[in-house]
């Protein structure tokens, strides 16, 4: 996805940066919370787009170590859509997934590419929802030999093409 004005993208990417870090600063309730409050680093925010290329919220994942253990959504007014965590009062930061595989382009697209055609050309990896603002998922569009374009989804270590695409094919 094009970051059509640079300057003006980074301005608001940091702003919610700063949002993101503000809001976790402030406490949150709860026992699990208070580990990620005291803990946790706030990532460089991720944009969402819808599959037309429009930035419709923000993805800020939250981690400790080399974990994801929370993550921010914003949406484009920079208001807070909501919180959550991958963690519970029973587990502990260890069985959160690893950040990488939810915030590095180049391990989605190694993803991604496992479910490609080996003639497929892959674009860049972008975030996005699969139905709803609350699936949350990574991207990649896949342009076959035929110059046809499909979606390839990646969430973690699950990977699959866009159902929608498949079913009109």
């Amino acid at each position: 996805m094009k970051k059509s004005n640079t300057k003006n993208y980074l301005k608001i990417q940091n702003e919610v940066h700063e949002k993101a870090v503000q809001y976790l600063r402030s406490g949150l309730p709860g026992e699990v919370n208070k580990l990620v409050t005291k803990f946790g680093n706030v990532q460089m925010p991720i944009p969402i787009y819808d599959l037309e290329g429009r930035i419709v919220s923000w993805f800020v994942g939250v981690t400790i170590r080399d974990r994801i253990v929370s993550f921010l959504q914003f949406d484009k007014n920079l208001r807070i859509m909501r919180y959550s965590t991958f963690l519970n009062k029973d587990s502990y930061v260890e069985s959160c997934p690893k950040a990488f595989t939810w915030l590095d382009p180049k391990y989605i697209e190694e993803q991604a590419r496992k479910k490609a055609s080996p003639d497929d050309k892959l674009m860049q990896p972008f975030m996005t929802y699969d139905g709803s603002l609350s699936r949350i998922v990574w991207a990649v569009k896949a342009r076959e030999k035929q110059d046809h374009l499909k979606t390839i989804f990646v969430t973690g270590s699950y990977v699959y093409l866009n159902r929608k695409e498949s079913d009109s094919s």
